[in-house]
């Protein structure tokens, strides 16, 4: 049988830092179970998605464009 895995879809709008301090407790800290993290943002304007680029190019970027709200934000995940 094979071991479970996980998907994390986190949803931001404009919180940037929290959001890198979210990742960083995250990513790569999910052992023995291999995951996926997906973050969907909600047209942050604080450099969130440049943050992402930069700093977490092995998590799945999701850019909504627009605040679709935490509900469809977690379906776009």
């Amino acid at each position: 049988m094979p071991e479970p895995s996980l998907a994390i879809v986190v949803v931001s709008y404009n919180v940037r830092a929290d959001l890198d301090r979210c990742l960083r407790s995250v990513v790569g800290r999910t052992a023995p179970f291999p995951a996926e993290v997906v973050v969907v943002d909600n047209g942050s304007t604080d450099g969130t998605l440049e943050l992402l680029q930069r700093d977490w190019p092995t998590v799945t970027t999701i850019a909504a464009g627009v605040n679709a709200g935490f509900a469809r934000g977690c379906n776009l995940g």
